[in-house]
This record gives C-alpha cells, sequence and structure tokens, in this order.
C-alpha cells in the first residue's frame, strides 16, 4: 500500500516536472519568435519556479535580465526601467493574482507598452480573468502558456475584433508561426472603436472652432493625420480641445499631458516641441519634421527724407564731374585772361560769375577775349545740362526707398530694439549667454499676434518658427538675423503604455515615406496664396507714386537753415558797420 502510495506521488512529480519542461520549451520558442534580439529580456519569477527558470535560461539564447518577483520593490523597478530597456518579459507564475499584482507594480513606471510571455505551472481555469486582467494595464501583447488537455497551449486575445471594442475572450494559438501573425493584426483593425485625440489650438499646425464644447471645423498643417489614421485603422475619432489657459510653452508643465496620464486621450495634435519632460511621460513617434527657430526681426526702417537728400548728392556721380569740370573751367579762364596777348584786363570775378551761371543767377560780366566768351557760352549749356541731369535724378532718390542697414548678430541688434524674447522651453537655450537675462517669455498661442506685431513693425525680436511665419505672413518680406538659431524635432506624442502605439508609430513612418505630411503641408500653402490672391495684398499699387509736400521736407528743412544762416550773416554786417561807421566818425 505504501509502495503505491510513493508510485502515485512520484508519478504526480514526475508529470508536473514534464509539464514544466513542456511549458518551458514553448516559452522559449515563443521568446525567439516574438523577441527582439537587441534588447534585454526581463525573466521574472514567483514562488518556487527556480527550476522553470534555470531551464529557460539555458535554451534562450537572448540576453536576460533576472529577478524574484517577491523581492521586487516599487525602487527596484524604476531602477531597471532605467537600466534596461523594459519592453519584453518572461512571468513565471502559479496564480492569476501574481499576475495581476507584477502588472500592478509596473503599471506607473510602464510609459512603452510590454510584451510579456507568462507561463503558468499549474492549470489557470479562468483565462478570461487573465485577459482582463491584462486589458487593464494596457498589456495586449499578451501569450498565456498553459496546461490544456494535458498540452501546453498559447492563448492571446485581440482587443478589438467581432466588432467589440476591448474584447478579452481569451484565443487559442495553435503553432507557433500563428504567435507571430497575431502581433501584427491585433491592431490592424479598429473594428470602428475610438482613438482619442488632445486637439491643442496652436496656430498653424491645428486650429478649429468650438460649438457647444465640441471642437469644429479642424484645419492646419497637422490636421489630416488624425482622419488618416482614422481611414487606415477603420476608428472613430473623438476630440477632446484643450482649455487655453494650458501653457504649451512650458518646461515643466505636467497638465500638458495630464490627459494622457489620465487615459482622456490616446495622442496629442499637434506635438508641438520635444523635450526632456515630455520624453519621459510619453511615447515618441518617429521624427518626422523639424522645425527651425530663428530671430525674427521687425522690417528695416526707411531713411528720412533730409537723409535721403544727402544720399542723393554724395552717391551721385554727377556732383563729382561736375567739381572736376567748375576746377578745370575756372583755372583755364584765368590762364587765358592773364596771358592773352591783347592784355586785355577782365574786370568781374571769374569765380563767382562761373558759380552764379551754374545756379541759375543773373550775371553780367564784361570781356574782350573771343576765347573767354566761347567758353562761358559753353559752360551755359554745360549747366543747363547738368542742372537737369541733377534735378532728376535727385526727383528719382526721393523716390526710392532707403533702408537702414541690415543686422548681422544679435548682439548688435539687440541694442536697436525695446525686447527679444521667445517660448518659454527656448529660455534654457541661451543660458550662460548675454541673451539670457533680458529674454522676454511670450505665450505661446499668441504666435500669429506677436508675428503679425513685429511685421509691423514692433521694435522686437521673435524667436519663432519659420514655417509658421510663412502661414501667417505669406507674401510679406520677413527678415531674419543670420542662420537658423535651433532646429528641433518634431514627433507625436502617444499615451504611455498604449498598445496600439506601434502600429500609430509605423503608419506615421509611412505617412513619412509616401510624403503625406509634405503634401498636407503644400496643400495649406497653396489655400492660401489663394486667399491671398484674393486679397489686396498682391493687388496693391507698386507704380511710382508722385511726389507729395511730405517728400520736399528735407528741402523745406535745408532752406529754413540757409535762411537762418543768412539772417545771421545780415545781423552780423549790420552790427559790423555800424560798429566801423561810428569809429569813423571819431
Amino acid at each position: 500500500m505504501y509502495i503505491f502510495k510513493i508510485l502515485i506521488i512520484f508519478e504526480v512529480i514526475f508529470v508536473k516536472e514534464i509539464n514544466s519542461t513542456v511549458l518551458t520549451d514553448i516559452a522559449v520558442s515563443v521568446a525567439h519568435s516574438v523577441f527582439y534580439n537587441d534588447r534585454i529580456t526581463a525573466v521574472i519569477w514567483c514562488h518556487n519556479n527556480c527550476d522553470d527558470v534555470t531551464i529557460f535560461l539555458s535554451k534562450f539564447h537572448g540576453v536576460t535580465y533576472c529577478a524574484s518577483f517577491w523581492n521586487m520593490t516599487d525602487g527596484n523597478i524604476r531602477e531597471m526601467k532605467i537600466v534596461l530597456d523594459y519592453r519584453q518579459v518572461v512571468l513565471f507564475i502559479s496564480k492569476s493574482n501574481e499576475f495581476e499584482a507584477y502588472l500592478k507594480l509596473i503599471y506607473e513606471v510602464m510609459v512603452v507598452s510590454i510584451r510579456i510571455i507568462v507561463v503558468a505551472n499549474k492549470d489557470v481555469t479562468n483565462l478570461r480573468e487573465i485577459m482582463n486582467i491584462a486589458w487593464k494595464y494596457d498589456i495586449a501583447d499578451i501569450f498565456f502558456l498553459t496546461m490544456k488537455d494535458n498540452k501546453g497551449r498559447i492563448f492571446t486575445y485581440f482587443p478589438y475584433s467581432n466588432g467589440i471594442c476591448g474584447n478579452t475572450n481569451p484565443v487559442l494559438l495553435n503553432k507557433i508561426t500563428d504567435v507571430k501573425e497575431a502581433l501584427t493584426n491585433k491592431f490592424k483593425n479598429f473594428q470602428g472603436c475610438s482613438i482619442k485625440f488632445t486637439l491643442i489650438y496652436y496656430e498653424p499646425y491645428i486650429q478649429y472652432d468650438v460649438v457647444n464644447g465640441t471642437a469644429v471645423s479642424i484645419t492646419g498643417l497637422e490636421a489630416q493625420i488624425p482622419f488618416f489614421l482614422g481611414y487606415i485603422l477603420n476608428s472613430s475619432l473623438e476630440f477632446t480641445h484643450m482649455s487655453l489657459d494650458v501653457n504649451i510653452g512650458s518646461v515643466t508643465n505636467t497638465k500638458f499631458f495630464l490627459n494622457l496620464l489620465q487615459k482622456k486621450s490616446d495622442i496629442v495634435v499637434p506635438p508641438t516641441l520635444l523635450n526632456l519632460e515630455r520624453y519621459k511621460k510619453a511615447q515618441i513617434s518617429i521624427v518626422y519634421k523639424y522645425v527651425e527657430l530663428s530671430w525674427m526681426r521687425p522690417p528695416q526702417r526707411r531713411i528720412k527724407t533730409w537723409v535721403k537728400i544727402l544720399h542723393s548728392f554724395f552717391n551721385n556721380s554727377v556732383i563729382l564731374f561736375f567739381c572736376v569740370t567748375f576746377f578745370i573751367f575756372i583755372s583755364v579762364t584765368k590762364l587765358i585772361t592773364k596771358y592773352n596777348t591783347l592784355r586785355i584786363k577782365y574786370k568781374s570775378d571769374i569765380l563767382i560769375n562761373t558759380y552764379s551761371i551754374f545756379i541759375g543767377q543773373e550775371t553780367k560780366f564784361e570781356t574782350k577775349i573771343i576765347l573767354v566768351n566761347s567758353l562761358f557760352i559753353m559752360w551755359v549749356w554745360f549747366c543747363i545740362i547738368l542742372r537737369l541731369v541733377i534735378q532728376g535724378d535727385l526727383t528719382s532718390g526721393l523716390q526710392n526707398i532707403y533702408l537702414e542697414p541690415p543686422w548681422t548678430s544679435m548682439h548688435y541688434a539687440i541694442k536697436n530694439v525695446d525686447g527679444y524674447g521667445g517660448g518659454l522651453m527656448f529660455k534654457n537655450v541661451f543660458e550662460g549667454t548675454e541673451l539670457e537675462n533680458d529674454y522676454k517669455v511670450v505665450n505661446a498661442y499668441d504666435a500669429d499676434i506677436n508675428v503679425r506685431n513685429v511685421a509691423k513693425g514692433q521694435r522686437f525680436i521673435l524667436l519663432t518658427d519659420k514655417t509658421a511665419v510663412n502661414l501667417f505672413l505669406l507674401g510679406t518680406n520677413v527678415q531674419y538675423i543670420g542662420p537658423p538659431v535651433i532646429t528641433i524635432p518634431s514627433c507625436m506624442y502617444i499615451r504611455p503604455g498604449w498598445p496600439a502605439a506601434e502600429r500609430i508609430i509605423n503608419l506615421i513612418q509611412k505617412m513619412v515615406e509616401v510624403g503625406f505630411i509634405a503634401k498636407a503641408s503644400k496643400d495649406i500653402l497653396h489655400t492660401n496664396m489663394i486667399k491671398l490672391n484674393n486679397s489686396d495684398i498682391l493687388h496693391s499699387n507698386n507704380d511710382p507714386q508722385p511726389l507729395s509736400l511730405d517728400d520736399f521736407r528735407g528741402f523745406i528743412y535745408i532752406l529754413l537753415f540757409l535762411l537762418c544762416l543768412c539772417f545771421v550773416i545780415f545781423i552780423i554786417e549790420v552790427l559790423y558797420y555800424n560798429i566801423h561807421a561810428k569809429h569813423v566818425n571819431l
């Protein structure tokens, strides 16, 4: 009797060891099929599963990190998350509550969805409960290994199948080859289930109107991405617009990701900009574009009218030609009158008469030298033609627009404006430079207003996105200071732990490869160009305008100055002759 009991116990232990070996072999095969060779695999066990782990490690070819679940704490999990790429796990359990306890422990630190193989060394009857637990904690890539009918079985679930959202019915996979196929089919069709988007009003990337608390008429450079994803995945779209009191430019603002962290949203659109704080809290898609930030300066100011007159005089070669000709004419005329053969003395001053003829004053002079008379007649005609040329150049110069010199560096530019600045997240870029202290933070939601104000002449230098400027001021000559200051990668933010993120990321990559995002941007530019063509910007009158009194302001100022100078000279002469006359009378 005792021998019979011993045989039964031995048989039970032997069968149990065989079952454990079978499940471990299947786990190794599944791991080789679905795990990535370049990532570390975490092997976790509960209770007395050390032998199963030893068998698994002896047959598995990848790099592993081993830990007992009962020795794991929240601190250990966070350390594991930092040390290794915590994305693929093999878990050995005996009870379903051990599975839930493990997921509850890692859920708080899980950013990227985990691919997990669960090995149950005891017969777990309630498979539906296991799948419900997995879906509750955002685990969709699960392969549950257990013994059914004395055979090792692989179970998983398809969350979007049979027209059900969150379908957790366990599905049996008959072959190892079915495992890899199951991964690709889980999020291929959402069966009309919704994908939740949080919309941020951020021109020109996302714009919308709010009617009865609902975002409608969604447009912008990023507006086509949600609709494209919904079309490909056969899903409905649920939009939540973010309140305008949220500062999307803040580096440390966690409210920006509150919808993602609380599972109220799956994707945030538009992506705005990537920084370290956001990278830690959300799944990140591939970089599908780069944002170039440059210093946008106010338009170059026009040179005042009186300066335009001086510019026309001193930059005119005709004036130099006149001075040289005037000097030659005076010199030749004096030589002729000095060495003439008839020894006839010229009665008037040649210098005064020559200049009087040039400025058009009435001049009387007497000479009996034919050569000098001929020279003066030529000088009269020369002065008539020269005055016409100078008047034409001066009129043209008054109609020309002369701008102040361009700014080649921020060191020089900040001395000529009232301030400079941009978004809060860019301030740390200038840490340790001369631009750090006086950097003014502007609201990211007022990007359109800020850009237009600077373009209209506000004495402020704005650090802004070139793409946004091109859309806001299409057709306007916008000026920048130097090359782009920062080039920042732009990518999509996805809810941490969302198992469909990998599928979304692959679709975004395809959108980039086929040029969908680039085409959407060009369509927006084309639409804006049509609107611009119907506006008054492109139809403004660029023909030369007649001169106004304002254009002659410089002449009036110069005339007043000369009149005042003449009056001063007149007073001095009067005083001088009065004083001189008194001395003579004495």
